[in-house]
Formats: C-alpha cells, sequence, structure tokens
C-alpha cells in the first residue's frame, strides 16, 4: 500500500482528502476543533520558562488579581492544561527533564555544583538542530542551576544572558529579527520570579498588584537578611575564598570589607568583581535568601505575596509581551508554537513551609502549562494529568519531527485534538535525592525524606485527593491497600526507566562540606 501510494500521487491526495474530511466531520460533530498535522511542519517553537510560577497566581487559571494579562491573552487561543506537574521541585532537574523527556533519575542531574549531562542523552535543541532549525537558549548561562557547561546548553547554536531585570531582552527581540527567515527553536528561562523576594521594597512602593504600603517594616526585613549576606561576604574575603581569591579586590578596597555595614557595600562590592566572579556573588545571595523565607515570610506574608505577584507582572509586561509583539510585527505568530510553563512551583505557607525544594504537595510541583498552536483559533482547557516530561514529544509531534525512542513522556496532541477523552497519564512521578512520588488523580504517595518537619513521623505520606485536596490529612496508616497498589505502581515504574549517568562526577571544589551534605540530602543548598 505504501508503494501503491508512493507511485500514485492521485491516490494519496485523493486519501488524504477523504481522511481530512472525516476528521472535519469529527470535529463538527464533536464540537471540537482538529489540529492538522501533515508531515513536516515548518512551525517555529517558542519555550519560555518563568521559574518559580503557580498556575494559581495568573488570571487564565482564575487568580483574581491583574497579574498576567498578555499571558491570559495567549490563553485564550491556546491549550491551557490544568494538572501540569514538573518532575521535582527545584530548577537543576526539573528543567532538565524537560530538555530531555527523562525522569531525574534517568537523566541524572540531581546535585547542583556537581552533576553533567551524559553525551547518551539527546536534547531538545539537539533533535531540533538535526531538522535544520536554529536553535537559542537565553537564560543565567552560567548559574549553578541552568550552567551550560554541564549540558543546558546542549544543542544550541546561539546562547545569551537573560538578566533577572530582563537586561538581553532586545537581544531576544534582534535575534527573532535575524531569524524571521529561518526555522526557530528559541528557549529562555526567566528568572524574576525565581528572585521576587529581591524585590519586597519595590513590589511595595510600586503598589501594583496588592495594596500594601508598610514599607518601613518591609524594609527592615530586607535589611536584616542583607547585613547576614554582607557578613558572609566579609569572612570569605578574609579567608580569601572565592569570589575574594583575587588579593588585589581587598587590598584596593579596604573600607569595603572592614566589617561595618551599610545599605550600599554589598552592591559596590559586586561591582568590583568579573562577571565569573559576579555570577558566584549571586549565587552567595541566592544560598542567604533561601534560607530567610520560613523565617522572614511568616511574620509579613503579605509583602511577600505582593513582590511575588509584581514580578509575575514584570515577566509578563517586561518579557513576554514584547516577544508575542514582536512575532506578530515579523508576522511569525501564526506560524510558532509557543509553550509557557514553569520548572517548578512555590510555596506559601500552605503547609508550613516558604520556598520550594519540597516536592511533597502540589504547590511546590503544580505548574501551568500553556501550549499556543498555530491551527488552533479557540482555547481549550484540559483536565487530565500531565507532566513536564510531555513537552517534548508533544511539541515534536506537532513539528513533524519523530520523537526520539528515549524519552519517558508521552505526546499530548491526542488530547489536545480532542480524539482521547483521557489523558495519557494514570499516573505521573516526581523525584527528589530523598525520595520519590506517584500521584493520579485521586492519591497520592510520597515515600522519602521528612524535611525537617516538626511532627516526629510524617514519611511516608499519602493524600486522598479527591477529598482532601490541599492535602492536611496523611492517611497512610489507614488506608493500606491503597499503599500497596500505589507502592507496586511505584516499584514497577522505578524498575522500568533506565538510568543514563554514565559517570560519578565530583563536587565542584568551591562546595565546603557542609553545603555538599546539603546538596545530597536534597539537590539544593
Amino acid at each position: 500500500m505504501r508503494m501503491a501510494m508512493k507511485n500514485d500521487p492521485k491516490l494519496l491526495l485523493a486519501i488524504l482528502v477523504i481522511f481530512s474530511l472525516s476528521f472535519k466531520f469529527l470535529s463538527v460533530s464533536k464540537g471540537k476543533e482538529i489540529i492538522p498535522l501533515k508531515g513536516k511542519q515548518n512551525y517555529n517553537v517558542v519555550l519560555i520558562m518563568a521559574s518559580n510560577l503557580r498556575p494559581d497566581h495568573l488570571g487564565c487559571y482564575g487568580y483574581n488579581k491583574q497579574t498576567s494579562p498578555a499571558i491570559d491573552e495567549i490563553a485564550k487561543d491556546s491549550v491551557l492544561f490544568e494538572n501540569a506537574f514538573s518532575q521535582a521541585a527545584y530548577t537543576f532537574p526539573s528543567t532538565m527533564s524537560i530538555f530531555t523527556s527523562l525522569y531525574p533519575s534517568s537523566h541524572g542531574m540531581i546535585y547542583v555544583f556537581k552533576d553533567k549531562l551524559s553525551p547518551r542523552v539527546q536534547t531538545l535543541a539537539e533533535i531540533f538542530g538535526i531538522y535544520s532549525y536554529r536553535t537559542a537558549w537565553f537564560s543565567l548561562l552560567k548559574a549553578s542551576h541552568l550552567n551550560i557547561d554541564v549540558g543546558f546548553g546542549r544543542g544550541f547554536q546561539d546562547k545569551g544572558e537573560l538578566g533577572i531585570l530582563f537586561d538581553g531582552r532586545n537581544n531576544i527581540l534582534s535575534w527573532l529579527e535575524s531569524n524571521k527567515d529561518n526555522k526557530f527553536f528559541l528557549a529562555m528561562d526567566a528568572r524574576r520570579v525565581h528572585a521576587y523576594y529581591h524585590f519586597l521594597r519595590q513590589a511595595a512602593i510600586n503598589n501594583e498588584v496588592l495594596d500594601y504600603s508598610n514599607i518601613d517594616k518591609m524594609t527592615k526585613e530586607e535589611i536584616e537578611i542583607d547585613k547576614v549576606f554582607y557578613n558572609k561576604l566579609v569572612k570569605l574575603a578574609k579567608s580569601k575564598k572565592p569570589p575574594f581569591d583575587d588579593a588585589g579586590i581587598i587590598l584596593n578596597h579596604k573600607e569595603l570589607f572592614n566589617g561595618k555595614y551599610n545599605e550600599d557595600k554589598t552592591e559596590n562590592i559586586r561591582d568590583l568583581l568579573s562577571p565569573d566572579k559576579k555570577q558566584l556573588w549571586y549565587e552567595i545571595q541566592t544560598g542567604i535568601y533561601v534560607s530567610w523565607p520560613n523565617r522572614a515570610v511568616s511574620k509579613d506574608p503579605e509583602s511577600w505575596i505582593a513582590a511575588y505577584d509584581d514580578s509575575i507582572l514584570a515577566v509578563d509586561q517586561e518579557l513576554i509581551k514584547p516577544i508575542i509583539d514582536k512575532l506578530k510585527l515579523l508576522g511569525l505568530y501564526d506560524k510558532t508554537i509557543i509553550i509557557i510553563t514553569s520548572n517548578h512551583a512555590e510555596a506559601f505557607g500552605e503547609h508550613g513551609i516558604y520556598g520550594h525544594g519540597c516536592p511533597i504537595f502540589d504547590e511546590f510541583t503544580h505548574i501551568p502549562l500553556i501550549i499556543k498552536m498555530p491551527a488552533i483559533k479557540r482555547g481549550r482547557r484540559i483536565k487530565e494529568l500531565v507532566q513536564s516530561i510531555d513537552i517534548m514529544p508533544t511539541v515534536l509531534e506537532m513539528a513533524g519531527i519523530e520523537v526520539p525512542h528515549q524519552a519517558q513522556g508521552k505526546s499530548l496532541v491526542s488530547l489536545m485534538k480532542g480524539e482521547s477523552a483521557c489523558g495519557p497519564n494514570e499516573y505521573i512521578f516526581v523525584q527528589d535525592p530523598a525520595g520519590r512520588l506517584i500521584r493520579s488523580k485521586e492519591w497520592k504517595l510520597y515515600v522519602g525524606s521528612d524535611y525537617g518537619f516538626k511532627e516526629k513521623v510524617l514519611h511516608p505520606f499519602l493524600f486522598h485527593l479527591t477529598v482532601d485536596p490541599r492535602e492536611q490529612r496523611n492517611v497512610y496508616s489507614v488506608n493500606q491497600d491503597v499503599v500497596e497498589k500505589l507502592s507496586s505502581e511505584l516499584k514497577q515504574w522505578e524498575s522500568s526507566i533506565p538510568s543514563y549517568k554514565d559517570y560519578e562526577y565530583p563536587f565542584s571544589p568551591e562546595v565546603d562540606k557542609v553545603t555538599q551534605e546539603k546538596i545530597r540530602k536534597t539537590g539544593y543548598w
């Protein structure tokens, strides 16, 4: 039959017409809009990751504040997935799961400052490159969680910095202009929302999202942590440890390292450093701030949420809107697949925790996933369970590119087209260094670390999600039949996924033993 069609183009055309008409009839009869996929497509692909972004803080997901007008507008013509989950609760493994369609234990990128991606793993950018796409990646290129040298730059022909304050955005717009006549894959990670706690005072002053005016209280909290950061810098300088292993910096600027704090000193010290040393300055700062939330947020949660929402609005208006406007100006918007998502989410005290890194509860792993297809003229909302690893096979199928055998995610195209009433995932799986999680629509089982909760025995966890969607009651001890079933499914899944990690890398030499131990426990610091 394949040979007959190959040699008789009229027959092939007739079959395609009948095939397409049958789908059109099916579409009308079911009230669904069909996405045409006819072999290799000349679609461009833009992947926008906004780290730490929770879906319930976006207007299109029902939030009552104006945090996301540009995203909401895109969602009107897109497929919006209401129950999308990341494969980990921190950036390093979860981002690589998006790029490779592999669970963390398969791609092996678990421990920051340590692991590197195996050459046996093929990334989404590499695949697009094979099919003559121009590929580009914009992020904090040397940030520990996104370091291009450990695998995040794999397959990208062009790479550029995208700072927390969107420095580098104009380079993205220029790149689009330069590649308007090429097929392209453009990916980026926006870190503004991830660093929202750096903008507490600004959020109050802007007063754009939340009516919050207690700037003095917010400033006091900010100064408190900045003092801790300054003292850490002085300690490193006195011991001549990176980023202060250049003695000239300290010798020529003794006044900055005399141990007498003022608000300007930490920024002035940063400005003395070379770009590579400056990145380490940011890493130290982030490490200090990460330890702050549980102590500081609980005192003033409104200000933290205001800063978070303000940062979402900044990403929406200062990054996403200009990119969409540029695509439309170039006549590329209707030729481009646009994916908006996050690599993990953020907690605001739902279970006594602020921040991220703990995969047990939904507030850490429930992410937005919005996919804009050129052929879709009206939006749809899908409630089925989907995962970050489903992004790669979905995008490749939409582009008419064969999905590699290594991919562990499943294409969502049939679900998006309305051809399937059920999603491809009966269960989703999440991993971290200390545990693993299996989740269905009804139940969630986590087996692993207690993450330092005050209660003596809190793990393993079992939640009956249909009656306890906020995950307030651990019913592990009274539902052993469910535990046995989910444990069996979890064990079967774990035994079925291969590991591509082919070498045990050491920690970077500048990471001290105490930090190494923290990373071994959580993957983070």
